[in-house]
């Protein structure tokens, strides 16, 4: 009786060792996640630091004006862009003209089953005009009328 006793013990004084084992994990990742934050929070503050430093420096360009030589490089690159972007417009314009397009418009099995089953038909009619299975037919019924 006595070893019954004993064994109990232990395995109890096992358990309660392993559970305040685990407890000192979960402390230790704890500690570790405020550093882990404050670490975030520091490069995301250099982030923002050097963004306000170079939108300081693009107000100070744009208060200055470009200079001349700034100038005809951006109206050479918008002259390039101009002169690539009109046969690209009429090559869409070519591929999407309005006679090639067809509209077609197929309903949904469920909607076919819904509507056939509307007009008075059974399931087995339906699943054997949809070629679909019978039971399926009657989910979509049924699922149909607990919705509505």
């Amino acid at each position: 009786m006595s070893s019954l006793l004993w064994i109990i013990s232990f395995l109890l004084h096992m358990i309660a060792l392993l559970a305040i084992y685990k407890l000192l994990q979960q402390i230790q990742v704890l500690k570790q996640r405020p550093a882990s934050e404050s670490n975030i929070d520091s490069k995301l503050k250099h982030y923002i630091e050097e963004i306000r430093q170079e939108n300081q420096n693009l107000q100070a360009l744009i208060q200055k004006g470009a200079t001349p030589d700034q100038k005809q490089q951006s109206n050479g690159v918008l002259e390039e862009f101009n002169l690539q972007e009109e046969p690209f417009s009429e090559q869409i314009k070519e591929n999407f003209s309005s006679e090639d397009a067809e509209d077609t418009v197929e309903a949904s099995l469920e909607a076919r089953v819904l509507q056939l089953y509307n007009q008075g038909k059974t399931i087995d009619e339906i699943a054997s005009e949809l070629e679909c299975g019978k039971t399926e037919a009657e989910i979509i019924i049924k699922l149909h009328q607990k919705n509505v």
